[in-house]
C-alpha cells in the first residue's frame, strides 16, 4: 500500500471525473481520466485512495462555495501555484501565475481566520478575491466587479497601509509621495467609501475585502 496520496492530485482527479461526467460519452472519457491517472500515481491501491479522498473534496469545496453564495468563477490553487479548475465553475480572470504565487504566500502565513477577502489587480480593472484556506490549497473565488467602490491602484495603495494602522507619514515614505498627496489620497478614499474616519476606512477594508493582497 503506497503512503498519503498528495491533496492537490486528489482535486486533479475529482475535478477531472466531475467534467468528463459532462460530456455525452461519459464512460469512455472517465477512462481517459483514470488512464491518465495512472501515470501520476503509482499503485492502483493509490488510485482508489485517492479517488476516495478527491469525491469527498469535490463535495466540500462545492459546499463551502454554495454556502457561501458564491456563484461565479472559482478554482483552486495548490501549495506549488498550480491552478485547478472547479467543475462547472469558469476560472477567475486574471489568476495567472503572479497572482497564483500570491496566494500561495498568503495561504503559507497560516491565516487566521482561515479566509480572506483582497483585491488583485487586472488589465480590465480589479479582480475582487475571496480566499478560503483549504486542505493543502486555496479555494479562490471570485465576487461582483463593483466591490472595489471605485478605488483607484494607488488609494487601495494607500487604503491597504491606512488598515495596517500606519499614519500619513509613514504612508508617504512607503509609497514615495508627498504627504500632501497621501492626504489627498485618504480624502478621496474616505469620500468613495462614504465614511468620515479612517478607523471606520480600515474596518471597511477589512470586511470588504478592499485591501491589495500582498506581493508574492
Amino acid at each position: 500500500m503506497s503512503g498519503p496520496v498528495d491533496e492537490a492530485e486528489a482535486y486533479r482527479v475529482a475535478f477531472g471525473l466531475a467534467a468528463a461526467a459532462q460530456q455525452p460519452s461519459w464512460s469512455a472519457a472517465a477512462a481517459t481520466v483514470l488512464e491518465e491517472l495512472g501515470t501520476h500515481l503509482p499503485t492502483a491501491a493509490a488510485a482508489l485512495v485517492a479517488l476516495a479522498g478527491a469525491a469527498d473534496l469535490s463535495r466540500r469545496l462545492l459546499t463551502l462555495l454554495e454556502c457561501g453564495g458564491v456563484e461565479g468563477p472559482a478554482a483552486v490553487v495548490g501549495p506549488d501555484a498550480t491552478v485547478v479548475p472547479v467543475p462547472g465553475r469558469p476560472g477567475p480572470p486574471g489568476l495567472d501565475d503572479e497572482l497564483a504565487a500570491r496566494i500561495v504566500r498568503w495561504r503559507r502565513t497560516r491565516p487566521d481566520p482561515p479566509q480572506a477577502r483582497f483585491l488583485a489587480p487586472a488589465p480590465a480593472g480589479w479582480v475582487p478575491l475571496q480566499l478560503v484556506a483549504v486542505e493543502d490549497g486555496t479555494l479562490v473565488a471570485t465576487r461582483p466587479s463593483d466591490a472595489a467602490h471605485g478605488l483607484s491602484y494607488r488609494e487601495a495603495e494607500v487604503l491597504t497601509l491606512l488598515a495596517d494602522g500606519l499614519a500619513n507619514a509613514t504612508i508617504a515614505r512607503r509609497l514615495g509621495i508627498s504627504a500632501r498627496t497621501t492626504a489627498h489620497h485618504v480624502e478621496h478614499v474616505l469620500g468613495k467609501l462614504q465614511v468620515d474616519c479612517r478607523v471606520s476606512a480600515a474596518r471597511l477594508a477589512v470586511e470588504q475585502g478592499l485591501r491589495l493582497l500582498p506581493e508574492a
